[in-house]
């Protein structure tokens, strides 16, 4: 925000009445109203960082610097400093961030207003409206209430967006841009934050509009807290107002709510299923709260446009989220990811119509019934994932790798496979071998002993092609095609395959930063403008690198009379055929010059991942998990360099890369060097600096005289 002079001034004169006579004073850190391009960004302070198409998953360990605020024996203080030893303001007054007593917007807007110390504070106002506490609140429907919360969507094609902390000044033109698409998104609502006002007193208009017009209503809560550092009466208070709230404008109130800064440990978990809600959290994140700035929403819009050629329409789904209280968030970014849903053939829907859970299950109280249907302008990219006889191919491929027999199954698009589920990972983005456990890979762990050759195919590569026919459609193509094997297996095209010797991507990403190429990859041989390995015309088309694999719209299906084979060793060009020659353990997954590498304790252990978490005190393993091979420093599975590069824990998965092996330890909690046992602030949230006193920052006190450059960067 900018001062006026007029408020300068005013400023000036309230640090003069601060100053008691001629005796000296503090130089006094003037309370001030956080401008909204700040407010996400206090999201670093509680969460680890984690790639933008990774859930950031609240950890249930996270060390809490702060104890649950209890305010019961909270002492009156003097009315001119508040909070920590100086007690509490009197009441009708506000307790500012920076501890201060007042009653200006700058001292009580929430979330920085300090509830404990201010009962004049936003958060500690109740609103007009019908008291929903003791309502009874059965749990309805199928989706899990509380819990560790809900990070993905159910249907392909579908795109959840949602929005938190509004609705704001921007919010209405928004609901004209999602008019205008025929989309709708769910929009979790903070009840009296940044000094909007209540939103039953300043919103209502907004709000009804929103479920007028399609839209889904869901709890961000009244004032934005974070949620751990509560009291039970707090947290109730929290969810009971904006519930009040939302009766005086609707008569009803949400059953889905997101915690702030996606923080909600077991208690607050507990506490969410007593009061009947769903636990919302994302699987996309494009950070536009980080670059709210006209010269840097292009960074969001670039997270964007690669997310929309890493999945397609037809074997993917993203709950995306945003928020809407800053301005390019809510014209630039909004209107190129309507434009782009719409072009890429995806469906913009609310949360619950992605997780398949019905209209009336969405709220509670007088609940009219949605009576209408939203549906994506454009077609659908494909029609089918399944593989299925109407895409009659035959090939005569030599390999050394046992045939798959499976025929007629659905691909594997959650890594499991086998008998149970009826599934096969041949032409799974996960490998082509099914374990002797049921999950799709292609090292030796997945391909060797026990590998069952019904479900895919077994031997020394997953990737290798089988001798003799199989039958099989492209599970990315838009239509069926006659063509020779899946997709992973084959690579014909109008264009020749790539005959380079560069490692095959092993997650997805491609190109010059990458060094990696897509000829060969489970993900599709076409290596796209944004750098990632896919099969859609958006990969294959305009701005297609045929350095990095092939090109042309069809270079996804076999075309013509030629068959091309493509594997590992990408050796293979159209019309030609080629054996695959690995050594059992997948390329690297970032720099060229990296190695890839398996702990043998990794690959024993057989405590396998479900829930997308590794190593700590549980010991989970990544290996063969849904969610990518490589555990990160945080503790999560995955396959970006993020996941396997620096800090990669290679006793509970594959590392690869200039990293391989360090197992670096980064920052959790903000303490760094030797004295808090090697911690490093390299990729940290707090900073990457380390500090003479050995704390993460990324300031000049942090990054400067002294900075311990063994844990960090320094300047």
């Amino acid at each position: 925000m900018r001062w006026t002079p007029v408020l300068l001034a005013a400023l000036a004169g309230l640090e003069a009445a601060h100053a008691h006579g001629d005796e000296p004073h503090m130089n006094m850190v003037l309370p001030r109203l956080r401008n909204v391009e700040e407010l996400r960004q206090k999201r670093a302070k509680y969460e680890p960082w984690n790639p933008p198409t990774v859930a950031n998953k609240p950890r249930g360990d996270r060390t809490n610097r702060l104890s649950p605020r209890q305010v019961d024996n909270i002492t009156l203080g003097d009315n001119d400093q508040c909070g920590g030893t100086f007690g509490r303001c009197a009441d009708g007054f506000c307790c500012s961030s920076a501890g201060w007593c007042g009653q200006t917007a700058e001292y009580c807007s929430a979330p920085d207003c300090q509830i404990n110390y201010g009962p004049g504070c936003d958060g500690n106002q109740k609103p007009s409206g019908p008291d929903t506490a003791n309502d009874a609140r059965p749990l309805k429907g199928s989706i899990p209430y509380g819990g560790l919360g809900i990070y993905d969507c159910e249907n392909d094609g579908d795109v959840a967006v949602t929005y938190d902390d509004g609705p704001y000044i921007y919010t209405a033109a928004m609901l004209d841009a999602f008019k205008a698409h025929s989309a709708v998104a769910t929009w979790f609502i903070t009840g009296n934050n940044l000094g909007k006002g209540q939103i039953n007193v300043a919103y209502r208009d907004v709000i009804k509009r929103m479920f007028d017009e399609g839209h889904q209503i869901a709890s961000h809560t009244w004032s934005h807290e974070n949620l751990d550092q509560m009291t039970l009466a707090q947290r109730k208070n929290q969810m009971v107002y904006n519930e009040i709230a939302f009766m005086d404008i609707l008569g009803f109130y949400p059953t889905y709510m997101r915690p702030p800064y996606s923080i909600c440990g077991p208690e607050c978990q507990q506490q969410m299923v007593d009061l009947g809600y769903h636990i919302t959290y994302f699987d996309l994140d494009t950070q536009g709260y980080l670059h709210t700035d006209p010269s840097q929403i292009q960074f969001s819009l670039n997270l964007w446009d690669a997310a929309m050629v890493a999945r397609s329409a037809c074997n993917g789904s993203y709950l995306h989220i945003e928020h809407d209280i800053h301005q390019q968030v809510a014209t630039t970014f909004t209107n190129h990811m309507l434009d782009s849903i719409v072009a890429n053939g995806w469906k913009a829907v609310t949360v619950g119509e992605c997780l398949g859970d019905p209209p009336e299950n969405w709220y509670r109280g007088n609940v009219p019934s949605y009576n209408f249907k939203i549906s994506a302008v454009s077609p659908l990219a494909c029609t089918s994932t399944r593989i299925t006889s109407s895409s009659s191919a035959t090939s005569t491929r030599t390999s050394t790798s046992s045939r798959s027999t499976s025929t007629a199954l659905a691909v594997s698009r959650d890594g499991s496979c086998g008998a149970t589920g009826a599934k096969t990972c041949q032409g799974s983005v996960f490998g082509n071998c099914c374990s002797k456990n049921g999950w799709c890979g292609s090292t030796a762990a997945y391909c060797g002993t026990g590998c069952q050759s019904k479900y895919g195919t077994c031997g020394s590569q997953s990737s290798s092609s089988s001798v003799g026919s199989g039958t099989a459609s492209n599970t990315r193509s838009s239509a069926p095609s006659s063509g020779t094997g899946t997709r992973s297996a084959t690579g014909s095209s109008s264009a020749p395959s790539s005959t380079s010797t560069r490692p095959v991507s092993t997650d997805g990403q491609c190109g010059v930063g990458k060094g990696r190429q897509c000829t060969g990859s489970a993900f599709g041989n076409c290596c796209s403008q944004y750098n990632f390995c896919g099969s859609t015309s958006g990969h294959c088309g305009t701005g297609c690198q045929s350095a990095f694999g092939t090109c042309n719209a069809g270079s996804a299906s076999s075309a013509g009379s030629s068959a091309g084979s493509s594997s590992r060793a990408s050796s293979a060009a159209a019309g030609g055929s080629s054996t695959a020659s690995s050594t059992g353990a997948l390329p690297t997954s970032s720099a060229p010059t990296g190695v890839s590498s398996t702990n043998p304790a990794a690959a024993t252990n057989t405590r396998l991942s479900t829930s997308g978490e590794c190593g700590g005190t549980n010991g989970f393993n990544c290996l063969g998990s849904n969610f990518g091979d490589c555990c990160s420093p945080y503790n999560y599975c995955g396959n970006t360099t993020a996941h396997c590069d620096t800090g990669c824990q290679s006793t509970f998965g594959r590392c690869s890369g200039s990293g391989t092996g360090t197992n670096v330890q980064v920052s959790l909690n903000g303490n760094c060097g030797p004295a808090n046992g090697g911690a490093s602030c390299a990729g940290s949230s707090f900073g990457n600096c380390c500090s003479s006193y050995g704390y993460c920052g990324s300031s000049s006190a942090f990054c400067g005289t002294g900075c311990q450059s063994g844990f960090g960067t320094c300047a």
